[in-house]
Formats: C-alpha cells, sequence, structure tokens
C-alpha cells in the first residue's frame, strides 16, 4: 500500500505526499492529546472524556501511517489504545451513579411485586459504587502513567522521522 501510494504520489508530481504529511498530522495529534492534560492537576469527567476522543483520534492516525512507519508510531498506537481503555473505564464509573438511580426508581414503583426489595437493591449498589470508587484511583495512576509514556513517545524524534 505504502508503495502505491508513493508510487501514485511521483506519478501526479505531487509536492506534499503521505510520507511527508505523516509526521506533521501526527505531531498535531499528539499535541492535543497532550496539551489538554498538561498543567491541569484533576480533570473533570467531561475533561477526560474529550482527552479519551483525541486518543481515539491519534490511535486512528497512528493506524493509518503505520504502514510509512511501521515500528516508530507502534509505540504510539498501543499507549493511545491503553489510554482509551483507562479513560473509558474512567467514565463508565463517572457516569453509573445516574444510570443506577433510574434503576432503583423502577425497583422501588414496582411495590410488592418486585423480586428483590427496594433496601436490597439500593445496598447492593451501594456496595458496587464504592467499588468502582476504590477503582477510580487505579485507573487514574495507570492513566498519568500512561500520559507519562506518551510524553515520552512524544519527544523521542525517531518516531515521525521518515
Amino acid at each position: 500500500f505504502p508503495n502505491v501510494v508513493d508510487s501514485l504520489e511521483r506519478t501526479a508530481n505531487r509536492r506534499v505526499t503521505v510520507r511527508g504529511a505523516a509526521p506533521r498530522l501526527l505531531k498535531k495529534r499528539l499535541a492535543k492529546v497532550i496539551g489538554s492534560v498538561d498543567g491541569v492537576e484533576a480533570s473533570t469527567s467531561t475533561e477526560l472524556h474529550q482527552v479519551r476522543i483525541r486518543c481515539k483520534r491519534l490511535r486512528y492516525t497512528g493506524e493509518f501511517f503505520k504502514p510509512w512507519f511501521d515500528r516508530k508510531v507502534e509505540p504510539i498506537i498501543k499507549i493511545a489504545g491503553s489510554l482509551q481503555d483507562i479513560l473509558g473505564a474512567l467514565h463508565d464509573g463517572d457516569v453509573m451513579p445516574e444510570s443506577l438511580q433510574a434503576l432503583i426508581e423502577t425497583a422501588l414503583a414496582g411495590g410488592r411485586s418486585a423480586t428483590v426489595s427496594g433496601y436490597e437493591l439500593t445496598r447492593a449498589i451501594l456496595t458496587l459504587i464504592q467499588d468502582r470508587h476504590r477503582q477510580r484511583d487505579g485507573f487514574l495512576v495507570r492513566y498519568r502513567e500512561l500520559m507519562a509514556e506518551l510524553r515520552e513517545e512524544a519527544h523521542d524524534k525517531r518516531i515521525v522521522a521518515s
């Protein structure tokens, strides 16, 4: 695929080539991810969700250009994917209480016909929320570790060298 595209670009006498544009695009995506969290001590759920979207775009850009740069973009793709997973788990935990509140209200509206009492359901849900809050700290620690890895990769000039 890269050879065919390179050949077509030469035939078309293109001034801008995929191989030439890729480093700039990758650096732009990297800067957006890193810039969205630099200097921020504690991010809100909404901000972390935006970082996840930027990681997804970075990963997709890296995957598109991988045939041209092979192993040079692989670390970025891997880290961006891991960041997406961690940030997705954080987001799931952040939106879970609202979903569970609706579940409690439905169970309580069922009255005596409900198979589980409102008390039992509420207790189980509170236990689940407490568990997710404990997990959240671990997710945040891993998120910070991955961002440090991404910063390190971003400063490694070999990643986007052609």
